[in-house]
């Protein structure tokens, strides 16, 4: 007999740009572009919105929605708002939630018996400090799967995620905010991460659209991932994303790994990992329901981002073949493994460039890729491939999306 499928939940993003207007029915609009919030819902199980624009004494908007459970934000304000909507027809267990007023909202609960934090965000345009205090809130507290919804108004990529590649001043710095957070925790762009270059956009007002609408994982939970689409329906600037996840508490077998296991950071040798990357690496831990191979929960990493740094030392050295007291292991299973590979990563092609001062070089550090984008007519241009410690690693005149290059372990 087949094995039966694991349950799925079904989550959906969305910037409503005010939910009692999106609600009404607009004469100037056609029939089939008319944008009907509840109805784009039915299939969702968990909706993320935004801009919900809930006043005060204006709460009565929600009776519209009798069949979800609710939890937003309320302001004296008519703008901004986010909220998180639980369908009542799947198993829901609350823990507690927390609110910020300049813009997230987080839940922690149980969805069919199995624990969730549920983050909805509206990252404004003079937002400055909001996404750093909800990276420390989830570092200090996140359990479970990790969903992070919302409208960061910044787009990845003037090639992949912009109709054209113009560079926005205001973008760009929530864009350097939005990467630090997604650094703190180890998130992983879905949508992206799924349909690699494709172009689609989730905001079309105005004349260049663009990409701002982001579901975003911890990058060890991205095996519980199913799809992730952006939805073309009726809209007035926003489309909405749907995310599809598997529910199991355990993966029918280990999860999949890339991570090869003789990659060494030594603090005397070619390679080296400072202390308080470790220790990034550590408060980055999402206490996740994710297997490891080496089965030592996240939670014990975590006690060590401020207590026996010598007693990680130990966890982390695998292999004594290696011999240094001083050389850590990268190996399948462990927590650490994502961002201490990408530590290694920059490290090798900074190395390869002549060292950290780089001038206008830009190296960008993918799981899968390493993309180094350097000045027409540089010296540097010319198409190289760097063998060091296992990887292979090609750079090149990168200054379009075509230029990426991909590495891949030595067996």
């Amino acid at each position: 007999m087949a094995a039966s499928l694991p349950p799925k939940l079904r989550f959906l993003t969305w910037n409503v740009n005010g939910l009692e207007t999106a609600l009404r029915i607009n004469p100037q609009r056609p029939p089939d572009r008319q944008k009907d919030v509840r109805k784009e819902m039915e299939e969702a199980d968990v909706v993320f919105l935004q801009e919900t624009h809930i006043k005060r004494g204006q709460e009565d908007v929600m009776r519209y929605f009798p069949e979800w459970l609710q939890f937003y934000t309320v302001f004296d304000e008519a703008e901004r708002g986010v909220a998180i909507l639980i369908k009542n027809t799947i198993s829901f267990e609350y823990i507690h939630h927390r609110e910020d007023k300049d813009g997230f909202i987080v839940l922690h609960c149980k969805l069919e018996h199995q624990p969730y934090t549920l983050v909805s965000v509206y990252h404004h345009q003079t937002d400055e400090a909001i996404l750093g205090r909800l990276s420390e809130y989830l570092q200090n507290n996140a359990t479970g799967m990790m969903v992070i919804g919302g409208d960061f108004n910044a787009a990845f990529s003037p090639f992949t995620d912009k109709k054209e590649p113009t560079i926005n001043q205001s973008h760009s710095v929530l864009l350097n905010r939005l990467k630090l957070f997604m650094r703190s925790l180890q998130l992983v762009d879905v949508w992206r991460r799924l349909h690699n270059f494709m172009r689609f956009y989730t905001f079309y007002r105005g004349e260049n659209p663009s990409r701002i609408d982001f579901f975003f994982v911890p990058e060890e939970c991205l095996w519980r991932v199913q799809s992730c689409e952006i939805e073309d329906v009726p809209a007035n600037d926003h489309l909405p994303v749907s995310l599809e996840v598997n529910n199991a508490a355990v993966s029918s077998g280990s999860p999949p790994t890339d991570f090869p296991t003789k990659y060494t950071l030594t603090n005397g040798g070619d390679v080296r990992c400072a202390r308080e990357n470790i220790t990034m690496a550590i408060k980055s831990l999402q206490v996740s329901d994710t297997p490891r191979l080496d089965e030592i929960p996240a939670s014990v990493y975590k006690r060590f981002a401020t207590d026996d740094f010598q007693a990680l030392k130990n966890i982390l050295r695998r292999n004594p073949s290696y011999g240094a007291s001083q050389s850590y292991l990268l190996c399948q299973g462990c927590p650490l493994t994502p961002l201490l590979h990408t530590l290694l990563l920059r490290y090798v092609t900074e190395r390869s460039l002549g060292g950290p001062n780089t001038g206008d070089i830009e190296i960008y550090v993918y799981k899968y890729f390493v993309n180094v984008v350097v000045p027409k007519n540089s010296p540097l241009g010319r198409p190289d491939e760097i063998d060091m410690n296992g990887l292979k690693v090609r750079r090149n005149i990168a200054t379009s999306l075509e230029h990426v290059y991909v590495y891949s372990p030595l067996s």
